[in-house]
């Protein structure tokens, strides 16, 4: 690693910010308080309100586009801009730490450190305001504030509501403790698996457990499919693709002796391209309904959501690689990711990157999406500096 970081932001600030974010998880479109105290700190910012353009998607997203003061660059223009975003929700289990600043929205945590993401978007905004009169007026920066990230497509609404009209290349960064602070986890292709959640019904025939012959059991229908569908990846996938099946829900029946009418089971499947995502959801479906038929049993399959495959492009990966060799340390172990993201859905829309930003330390172990998983404050500046680094290549300057 070449050096940690430069100083560009009041760190103690921003650490503080973070842990505000902290206080206030919110789940997907009904992040109202974290919206409010983006919109509160944008206003304390210098040549904000003078400079700055906001849009705002459904209740709780927001975008906001910033030119620079500069004189114009040749080969720049007004019609297009680079974007940088965060998300901004939490997910809806309780926090099982005991930090100052835990959580005091009952049931919701920010374990998958969006808290963080938060904190260095608006330090580099900051920044980027604070410079602008070495951005030259031609060249713009969209910072996007997306809501619902957590498996309910805040992407495509905020796609939907403007915000990639007129972006060139968009960019994107997510907390993750396989790296150390101060490494950055980038390749081109896929860094993060697409993800397919399933839902299986089955209606059988209930009865007396005493009487078994006369039943239709959908646990052990249940039970043949789960084992079934366990055995895809291993016996029709070719191990060179990257994928898993898991099951995470099997619901059914509420007593000892009675044999239910009904089970469910839900899982994911995560892939490392999207038509090996299809291909083993077409076989859930196939094996499930020929399982069911087999044990007199109705059996539906549906594709409660779908996301794609994280896939980098070319030329903007090239750019924080060779960002990140020269002044952080670039990583590629353990990518692609099995974790999904939604900024896939950006990047089917126009070119970009998205990486890893490295958190780990002796005090920050935990992966996210755990109850006692917590951001690392000492990554905010590091992300900041690679948006900022960005920014001066695609607009020819120099801003630190």
């Amino acid at each position: 690693m070449k050096s940690l970081h430069t100083i560009l932001i009041d760190e103690l600030k921003y650490t503080l910010l973070r842990r505000k974010f902290h206080q206030i998880p919110e789940i997907g479109y009904k992040e109202f308080k974290t919206k409010s105290l983006i919109l509160e700190t944008l206003q304390t910012f210098k040549n904000f309100e003078s400079n700055a353009k906001i849009h705002e998607v459904g209740e709780t997203g927001l975008f906001i586009d910033i030119y620079g003061l500069g004189a114009p660059v040749d080969g720049l223009s007004r019609e297009n801009l680079i974007s940088i975003r965060s998300d901004m929700d939490a997910l809806p289990f309780r926090e099982e730490s005991n930090i100052e600043y835990k959580s005091t929205h009952d049931g919701m945590v920010h374990a998958c450190g969006h808290d963080g993401h938060i904190a260095i978007l608006l330090a580099t905004l900051e920044y980027y305001l604070a410079n602008l009169e070495k951005v030259p007026e031609n060249f713009g920066t969209r910072f996007l504030f997306q809501p619902a990230e957590e498996g309910l497509m805040g992407a495509v609404q905020m796609i939907e509501g403007g915000c990639l009209e007129k972006v060139s290349e968009i960019y994107g960064l997510h907390n993750i403790t396989i790296f150390k602070v101060g490494e950055i986890g980038v390749i081109p292709g896929t860094i993060m698996a697409g993800i397919d959640i399933f839902g299986i019904t089955i209606n059988g025939k209930g009865g007396h457990s005493s009487v078994p012959h006369l039943c239709c059991s959908p646990i052990n229908t249940g039970a043949q499919i789960v084992t079934a569908i366990n055995q895809i990846p291993s016996q029709e996938i070719d191990s060179k693709d990257r994928n898993s099946i898991g099951i995470g829900c099997f619901s059914s029946g509420n007593t000892f002796n009675v044999i239910p009418d009904k089970a469910v089971i839900k899982g994911t499947i995560r892939s490392v391209s999207d038509e090996i995502g299809a291909k083993i959801y077409n076989r859930i479906v196939e094996v499930s309904q020929a399982i069911g038929k087999m044990n007199k049993c109705h059996v539906e399959v549906v594709n409660e959501m779908s996301n794609y495959c994280t896939v980098n492009h070319d030329e903007p990966t090239k750019l924080v690689e060779r960002l990140a060799e020269k002044y952080f340390d670039k990583q590629t172990h353990n990518l692609p990711v099995m974790a999904s993201e939604d900024f896939s859905f950006y990047l089917k829309k126009v070119p970009g990157c998205f990486f890893m930003l490295g958190t780990q330390d002796e005090n920050h172990m935990e992966y996210p999406h755990t109850s006692k998983y917590d951001f690392n404050d000492l990554s905010i500046p590091i992300g900041v500096e690679m948006f900022i680094r960005i920014i001066e290549e695609k607009a020819s300057i120099k801003l630190i």
